[in-house]
């Protein structure tokens, strides 16, 4: 965390209860975001990346107060009557604010979402849509609000004459640009990007974001900019939070994160960052496994069950891609995808169910080793034993059996959830792998903090 922040998010949690029966009794939650904490600091661009459904949208929604937090602080440094006192400055809370804060804190903080085609009102002007937000804060003279609008669309490289045109007639690129400049009407100091270039064609991206850094510069704003391409934070972001399924796993420089990634998962985004070179035969890393859900994530670290470099236990010492696959058999058994009737069904070459008998149960075995790139024999001994009995049971149709002695294959990774460990340099990662790594460096240099 940082000295002099603009922006304080602490312990922020989203949670989206699910209910059933007429009464809608709650029997759990969707944990869209489960406790992440970061700082931003003044005129510093701080990039939120993550795939898809990983709670990035939810997270900046949040902070915003467009979705009401479950718990947790967004501390921006300001002046409030609801404050708190930090260093030199005053924060105030944000999830507390009433509703006469909640716009005053708006005009310190504007939002620019995803689709620019959505967020215009199609049956007004863009001039009107940008001037809108200098009436409500109660600028009441038209002709400056006009004058300010159309000074700000000279600044997004549009003309001022487009003020009175609308959103139709316009490009998706040049609607950015016009959320740019709406984003910017109230002169606030933060700016919260969500996804503000990935609805554009590739060519138009470089200027939205060369747009988005010339404009940071001249008016010193901060930003959250939220991406799930890796590849355009590093054109525009000083630090990096790495986020899945909730969580941040991994924060730092962005120079550090693309030089020294310590989260497996952080290793596998970059990995996917296609190749400037035509003639590379580098292939990303294949993120195999089991999907979870944020309604029931796994217990541990939540990315162990996809992890291509997932711990494996003392009494094991198999290549690391059969124990990625053997933990995938497991959870599979155990969450009752692996059905060896289907499969025998599957491999029947009659649709007769009279003849799938004429399947052996030696093919059934031989398909889901297959199925779930585990060799023909494993390396170690001890656990080929252990899998072939749990192939036999399953072939008999007694999956519990079979899921109970697949269930002696486990990871250190699932014990319990790692934090977020200091590798110096500002660099904080979640990950057992470097965690220990890290303890004897601190050790090593007592001014190691």
């Amino acid at each position: 965390m940082t000295e002099n922040p603009l922006l304080s998010v602490r312990d922020l949690k989203k949670h989206y209860p699910i209910t059933e029966g007429l009464l809608s009794r709650q029997v759990g939650a969707v944990r869209a975001v489960d406790g992440i904490s970061f700082d931003i600091e003044k005129g510093e661009t701080l990039g939120l990346v993550g795939e898809s459904g990983c709670g990035k949208s939810t997270a900046a929604a949040s902070i915003m107060r467009l979705e009401e937090p479950t718990s947790g602080e967004v501390l921006f440094y300001g002046n409030g009557d609801d404050s708190q006192t930090a260093g030199n400055n005053t924060a105030t809370d944000v999830t507390k604010f009433d509703d006469h804060q909640l716009k005053a804190f708006r005009r310190d903080a504007q939002m620019i979402f995803q689709d620019p085609s959505s967020s215009f009102d199609p049956r007004q002007t863009i001039g009107a849509s940008i001037t809108e937000l200098l009436e409500i804060h109660g600028m009441v003279d038209g002709s400056r609000r006009r004058a300010i609008a159309e000074n700000l669309l000279e600044d997004v490289d549009l003309s001022p004459d487009d003020f009175d045109r609308y959103p139709h007639e316009f490009s998706g690129g040049q609607k950015q640009r016009i959320a740019l400049a709406r984003a910017l009407v109230l002169n606030p100091d933060l700016v919260v990007a969500d996804e503000p270039v990935s609805a554009l064609d590739v060519s138009i991206r470089a200027e939205i974001l060369s747009l988005i850094n010339d404009l940071q510069a001249k008016y010193g704003l901060s930003v959250l900019f939220i991406s799930h391409d890796l590849s355009v934070i590093q054109d525009v972001c000083d630090r990096v939070a790495v986020m899945y399924l909730g969580e941040i796993v991994e924060i730092t420089t962005t120079d550090e994160i693309f030089s020294n990634p310590q989260h497996p998962y952080t290793e596998a985004l970059l990995s996917a960052i296609p190749a400037p070179d035509p003639r590379s035969t580098q292939k990303g890393i294949e993120l195999t496994g089991n999907v979870p859900s944020p309604s029931d994530p796994p217990s541990g670290c939540r990315f162990h069950t996809r992890c291509h470099r997932v711990i494996q236990s003392d009494e094991y010492d198999l290549e690391q891609s059969n124990w990625r696959a053997l933990l995938t058999f497991r959870d599979s058994v155990s969450n009752g995808t692996v059905d060896a009737k289907e499969t025998r069904r599957a491999l029947s070459s009659s649709s007769d169910e009279n003849h799938e008998t004429t399947v052996s149960d030696a093919e059934i075995k031989r398909e889901l080793r297959v199925e779930f790139g585990l060799p023909k024999r494993l390396s170690d001994r001890s656990a080929e034993e252990t899998l072939t009995e749990a192939l036999d049971r399953l072939a008999d149709g007694d999956r519990s059996r079979a899921s109970e002695l697949l269930s002696t294959f486990i990871t250190p990774c699932e014990a319990s959830n790692p934090e977020l460990t200091d590798h110096g340099a500002d660099h904080l990662a979640s990950c057992y792998l470097t965690e220990n790594e890290a303890s004897l460096r601190n050790i090593a240099d007592p001014h190691v903090d």
